[in-house]
């Protein structure tokens, strides 16, 4: 209900700042607890999630260039 109220903008930052990073953090535990009856499976959720919840860090960073 409270969406409702929200604009657009601010509704979409909401998703791409809470909810996914919470369903990789889910997936990453389900893919965690799955590794040992399909490691396949297990494999590819726990990398699913790990891209989800957000990149690296040092990813973001601006790098030098070197002259």
């Amino acid at each position: 209900m409270i969406f409702a109220f929200l604009s657009a903008r601010l509704r979409q930052w909401i998703v791409l700042a809470v909810v996914v990073p919470l369903v990789g953090r889910l997936l990453q535990g389900v893919g965690g607890r799955l590794t040992g009856r399909s490691p396949r499976l297990g494999t590819a959720l726990t990398s699913t999630g790990g891209r989800l919840r957000g990149p690296r860090p040092g990813l973001l960073q601006r790098r030098r260039r070197r002259l």
